[in-house]
């Protein structure tokens, strides 16, 4: 085992242990894939509604990609799931239903390009995501599918209905860093599985081995005194009574013999033990199978050698052994002579590896969730402006009259300040190395000293941060947190005709709380389209938080509450 070289460009091991290794990640992650098709399916039924709102000119073909198309294939892979052949078609259909979920949203952005161009964008970037986590697709699968889908994209936007240039040079960018991440992420992720895979059988081998020694030797030693036992019984008891292992005799419920052994695991004294049944230290959940292998071995019948189970000691502990029996001739009669092992630390260290492991995929898995969404953060703010800036370049190109050109030339010149200003804020947000809650703070005063000083609005902080406070602020509350507080400092400029604002922050271990009250016109009198103030309820929500707005007489309150340590909204996780 210790030669057993892992194939590091294609991800494989020699035929017989891939095989192996193939069943037990396939049993082992069955039904959480099984959930993850239904959350997938019906993520992707969902957004109809989507379709339904916004795009209803292109609503039949929407729906006809949505339910006659990728839903049956969504639900025939859920299906064929439960058939013996998935064991071996399980890439091949989930690559199959990604490749489908793939076509179905680049034919709505073809659909959609000229009305809402950005509209599908982070639908792609969702099947990406799918195909590197949900669907649990080997590395060279993933890979294959996630190219593939990028690959239908490229043709649809080239050849088919090509999208405005910068448009089409934005959402490939995206797209292929999107792929490459997922790509380096699978690939660490199955590496490590296998590399733990290659640990575990090593150990197991070993436990074998040693296991299989001790019973060569106590079984060599065992025949040899049952050969003679009428003669020589007193150094059968010598043997059991000093060997390290739990040796016990037993005919049919009667527990005939136990050695010392037996009665440190099991906590009783030997005559405790002979006035009980041996079945009383099977643990029930184990008992139905050691009674039955037991009856069976005393008859004659087939019962495995070897196996384990759990057994109950008298201050009511849950221990694990592995037990071996054979059949003897005692006191007259055939019994049962058992060799029981205690594994319980090893249980527990297998145990306490398959959490860690699973806390490590969690983790992986995170960091995929909060990339993808740097990504969106990006390319909804930059990728907008330089949009603009395409469009307005080309207007400019068209006319003649130079006081217009003037004009878009200034329109052009003050997108490409607000595109640097965005860039630097979203970098501001992303570096958190050296970020704690009071460099927050401050980056809070200086922000809003930035964005109102040149209003000739009066501004005030106040800050109180626990020493307590929970952890360190990390980059999606970085950049949800400062989208935040710039969006309603926008709205005071523009809507309240405020002299001044004061901005409390209030950071303890339970929660963040951001109160920014001003001293404007009031909600009543503001006008606006609420689309700021749904991106500002959106971003809460994605932080587990919620934001509430209140007006009395003259100025308006904006209270923002963020519960610690954050939780991802859709599975829960802390970060």
């Amino acid at each position: 085992m210790n030669d057993v070289p892992i194939d590091k460009y294609r991800l494989t091991f020699p035929e017989d242990l891939e095989r192996i290794y193939q069943d037990e990640t396939f049993s082992n992650a069955l039904k959480q894939l099984r959930i993850n098709i239904i959350v997938v399916g019906v993520i992707y039924a969902l957004f109809g509604i989507v379709d339904y709102v916004v795009t209803p000119g292109i609503l039949r073909q929407a729906w006809f990609i949505r339910y006659v198309i990728v839903l049956p294939v969504t639900i025939s892979v859920f299906a064929f799931s439960f058939s013996p052949l998935f064991r071996i078609y399980q890439h091949e259909a989930l690559s199959f239903l990604a490749l489908v979920g793939g076509a179905g949203i680049v034919r709505l952005i073809d659909l959609t390009h000229e009305s809402t161009p950005f509209l599908h964008f982070a639908g792609l970037l969702l099947v990406l995501m799918t195909v590197y986590t949900a669907f649990k697709l080997r590395f060279l699968y993933a890979a294959v599918v996630g190219w593939a889908i990028i690959g239908m994209y490229e043709v649809s936007a080239a050849w088919l209905t090509p999208p405005a240039l910068p448009v089409f040079l934005t959402d490939n960018f995206f797209y292929i860093s999107a792929n490459l991440m997922g790509m380096f992420t699978i690939y660490q992720r199955e590496l490590y599985s296998r590399k733990e895979f290659l640990q575990a059988r090593r150990i197991q081998e070993v436990e074998q081995l040693r296991h299989a020694w001790e019973k060569e030797q106590l079984h060599k030693a065992v025949e040899q005194a049952v050969s003679s036992l009428k003669e020589s019984e007193a150094r059968f008891r010598t043997l059991t009574e000093t060997t390290a292992a739990s040796i016990l005799i037993h005919r049919g419920s009667k527990l005939l013999y136990a050695n010392p052994t037996v009665q440190r695991l099991a906590g009783y004294s030997r005559s405790e033990l002979l006035q009980r049944e041996f079945w009383e230290l099977v643990h029930p959940v184990h008992l139905d199978m050691v009674r039955q292998r037991g009856l069976s071995r005393i008859s004659g019948k087939y019962a495995p050698e070897e196996y384990e189970f759990k057994i109950i000691t008298k201050h009511c502990e849950e221990r694990w052994v592995t037990a071996t029996a054979a059949i003897i001739d005692y006191e007259g009669a055939p019994a049962v002579i058992a060799t029981l092992f205690d594994i319980t630390d090893r249980k527990r260290a297998e145990e306490e590896k398959i959490r860690l492991y699973e806390e490590r995929i969690r983790v992986e898995e995170r960091h995929v969730w909060e990339k993808e969404n740097m990504i969106m953060e990006l390319h909804d703010g930059v990728g907008g402006i330089t949009t603009n800036i395409g469009i307005i370049s080309e207007l400019a190109q068209k006319l003649n009259d130079p006081e217009s050109v003037r004009s878009k030339l200034a329109t052009i010149s003050q997108l490409a300040r607000e595109g640097i200003t965005e860039i630097r804020s979203f970098m501001r947000s992303i570096d958190t190395k050296e970020m704690s809650w009071r460099t927050l703070a401050v980056e809070i005063r200086n922000q809003g000293n930035m964005l109102l000083e040149p209003h000739n609005i009066g501004f005030a902080l106040t800050t109180a941060i626990v020493d307590s406070a929970a952890g360190v602020p990390g980059s999606l509350l970085c950049v949800n947190l400062f989208k935040i507080y710039k969006e309603a400092l926008t709205n005071i400029i523009k809507h309240s005709k405020a002299d001044s604002i004061v901005v409390s922050l209030k950071i303890t271990k339970d929660g963040i709380l951001l109160d920014i009250l001003d001293d404007g016109v009031g909600l009543e009198e503001r006008r606006g389209n609420g689309r700021g103030l749904s991106n500002m309820h959106r971003r809460a929500e994605e932080l587990g938080g919620r934001i509430a707005l209140s007006s009395g007489g003259r100025g308006a309150r904006v209270t923002l509450e963020i519960p610690l340590p954050l939780k991802y909204p859709i599975s829960g996780m802390a970060i």
